[in-house]
């Protein structure tokens, strides 16, 4: 929970569905996102005894000590309610397909159920979309019926949305705890499959963390793009929502139910509306368990606390903090508690940031790729990318194992008998299905003499297991991408150092998947000490024929030495074509021959160093940073 619930709550503008369930009354609510608190209350205060007999707990001394951290925690988390930051709308994508989730969908010859049906699509179909009017989107079936369908019962396809996801709290900070559930833990449970299914639909997904360890700082105070905090992450990728998942509490052990909370954050009110719907469909119209809003469900942060909210003040990209039960309530406990109403609001979140993305675009013909800022925002030094084209995939999203048999719903006011097909979900059996393709983005490459690469979705499988961390969502992206390979036992090692050979592999995937194409195999002799037989020997000639690598003054490669931070930032200089730049870092010799391209690979925010003075000059550079320079590598080459 990030958040006390108090009455005082502004009217929010709420866009109408066709079915909606409502929630009770708004109770009053506990603190807090803490910085320092346990998860699970443990015996605390002084014993009482009588004589040799039981003692009881005195439990009003831990009560005012949680009082404390509450409020010290309350203090962090609305500290980011400053000036000096205007908060500016970031490049928006814009989706070219999108995902059936009504269970049986009326298509009409035109915008509105006044029109005749002349089509109906299964959940999971995917749609290409053609134009926008109200809350109607004029698509493209596979079939090739080209018809009318209500928006509420569509989401995006996320090929190319990039998306930070905070699982709030962590490490020794449990959040709230109440009927045996700590919020660190929840959060936790929910935001991971979310994380799964935002992938497999094509999102580039980041996590502020992906276990129970520490999470990051809320923000800096002096450096909005540090990636090194959680609202930093999001600004300075820059992405293009940022997902904050919490559960609430409150004193009123009565109170339940979802809320989500926008701030100063743009367009973070559509955010947050978008996923509170969508998570209620899935949560209690689709899947039946008793979840509802509570009170009016969308909340300004100013109207919950009086004040804002770090993640929603700090971050210079649509942003929500969503709090999906109250563990102090002991039917909402119950409910997390239940793996399949976890799955049923990831799957719910998921559907709100495509939908999301589809309300925010105007009435007309829909164009796909990326628009620009309006007066631009996110990090100067990576203002955004260019147009991405979507991937040619299947007609059906991903089983993301919510499981479950489909609620009659609403339809769209022509089929009001249960079991009807309509513009929602009917009695037709869920039909999952694979997963829409997801071809790296940049568009159809130019013609080239040169075979092109292959257009792949995303790599299949699970995240590495071993990788946390603040590098851990760059890691997956390389993963995905193809840019760097694991080990037996679904392993990554992040923390063992990289070998020349396996840099410049690294260097000329990420080369290749960002110009669409494959560099030439150069004629001639390559390095004495690299063998045809060795695995990384192509890799190696590549990156020397291109002029990334260079040898020793010997001739010779060392291709199984540990490379340095140094020699990286050099074959990255050399790659992305940096500018020489000068350097900051105090552990840089002025007169090392490697300086320009510390600064180069400093100013492109490609290598940032550990922080601002220190750079890691003469270590050797581990896997989890190498995995990220190279994914910042391919999105440089892409702009």
């Amino acid at each position: 929970m990030v958040s006390r619930e108090t009455g005082r709550a502004t009217q929010t503008d709420r866009a109408s569905r066709e079915a909606g369930p409502s929630g009770g009354p708004l109770g009053r609510g506990a603190a807090c996102e803490r910085s320092a608190a346990g998860g699970s209350p443990g015996r605390s205060g002084s014993r009482r005894r009588s004589g040799w007999g039981r003692w009881r707990p005195d439990w009003r001394p831990l009560r005012r000590a949680l009082s404390i951290l509450a409020v010290a925690s309350l203090m962090v988390l609305v500290a980011g309610a400053g000036a000096g930051l205007r908060p500016a709308e970031a490049a928006g994508p814009v989706p070219a397909r999108a995902i059936v989730t009504g269970t049986l969908l009326n298509v009409r010859s035109g915008p509105g159920t006044g029109f005749d049906v002349i089509d109906r699509l299964p959940e999971g179909t995917v749609v290409t979309l053609r134009t926008k009017q109200g809350g109607w989107f004029e698509v493209q079936a596979p079939s090739g019926t080209v018809g009318w369908v209500a928006g509420d019962y569509i989401t995006a396809d996320l090929t190319g949305v990039r998306i930070v996801v905070d699982p709030g709290h962590g490490g020794i900070d449990g959040g709230a705890y109440a009927n045996g559930v700590v919020e660190r833990e929840a959060n936790l449970a929910i935001a991971l499959p979310l994380r799964d299914i935002l992938v497999a639909r094509g999102a580039e997904v980041r996590m502020t963390r992906e276990a129970r360890e520490p999470n990051l700082p809320l923000w800096n105070r002096d450096n909005p793009y540090d990636p090194g905090t959680r609202t930093g992450m999001a600004n300075s990728w820059p992405a293009d929502m940022l997902i904050s998942v919490h559960n609430n509490a409150s004193a009123n052990t009565g109170t339940r139910g979802l809320m989500a909370i926008w701030g100063n954050a743009p367009e973070s009110q559509t955010l947050a509306q978008a996923i509170h719907d969508r998570t209620l469909y899935w949560t209690a119209t689709r899947q039946g368990f008793d979840h509802r809003s509570a009170g009016q469900g969308v909340y300004r942060d100013t109207a919950i606390r009086g004040h804002t909210l770090a993640i929603t003040n700090r971050s210079l990209v649509p942003a929500t903090i969503v709090e999906v039960a109250f563990v102090t309530n002991k039917d909402d406990a119950a409910l997390l508690k239940d793996a399949s109403f976890l799955r049923a609001a990831a799957k719910g979140i998921a559907d709100g940031a495509g939908a999301f993305l589809l309300a925010r675009l105007p009435d007309g013909p829909v164009v796909p790729g990326r628009q620009p800022a309006e007066g631009g925002s996110g990090n100067p030094a990576n203002p955004g990318g260019d147009p991405s084209a979507p991937g040619d995939g299947g007609t059906q999203p991903p089983g993301d194992g919510t499981g479950g048999s489909p609620a009659p719903g609403t339809g769209d006011g022509t089929s009001p008998a249960p079991g009807s097909p309509g513009d929602g979900s009917g009695s037709t059996p869920d039909t999952p299905g694979g997963t829409p393709g997801s071809e790296d983005p940049g568009g159809a490459p130019a013609p080239a003499p040169n075979p092109p690469a292959p257009q792949a979705p995303p790599v299949a499988g699970p995240p590495f297991r071993d990788v946390s961390g603040t590098l851990a969502g760059e890691v997956e992206q390389a993963r995905q991408l193809g840019l760097v390979k694991g080990y037996d036992g679904n392993l990554f090692r992040p923390k063992d150092p990289v070998s020349r050979a396996e840099f410049a592999a690294m260097v000329v995937r990420a080369v290749e998947a960002a110009r669409g194409q494959r560099l030439p195999l150069p004629e001639g002799k390559g390095f004495p000490d690299v063998s045809p037989r060795q695995a990384l020997y192509e890799y190696v000639l590549k990156a020397a024929g291109q002029g990334y690598i260079r040898g020793t003054p010997a001739g010779t490669f060392e291709p199984d030495r540990p490379i340095r931070r140094e020699e990286a930032a050099a074959i990255l200089r050399r790659a992305g074509q940096l500018e020489p730049s000068a350097i900051r870092f105090r552990d840089v010799p002025r007169d090392s021959a490697f300086a320009d391209a510390i600064g180069a690979v400093g100013a492109a925010q490609i290598m940032v160093g550990y922080s601002e003075e220190h750079f890691g000059y003469g270590q050797a550079i581990q896997r989890d940073q190498a995995a990220a320079t190279l994914v910042r590598l391919h999105e440089y080459l892409r702009r």
